[in-house]
């Protein structure tokens, strides 16, 4: 496991924990982190931006801007 998955984890159950109460007794699911696509944009490019776009706790979008150095 790559760091980039076993902070998007730890990122994803925490959000999860937020959302609902500890009173409630029903297990909380964390959300499932497209993680391979995210290391395959990053691993992708030399230069850029990868950018996570998240609605209600869950990875919803993924934008890469790539920048190509000319010198």
């Amino acid at each position: 496991m790559s760091i980039l998955d076993s902070r998007l984890i730890a990122m994803s159950k925490e959000s999860a924990s937020k959302t609902h109460p500890a009173s409630d007794p029903a297990p909380v699911k964390a959300p499932e982190v497209p993680s391979e696509a995210i290391e395959q944009a990053v691993k992708s490019i030399k230069y850029g931006v990868v950018q996570l776009i998240i609605q209600d706790g869950r990875v919803i979008q993924i934008d890469k801007t790539e920048k190509i150095r000319l010198v």
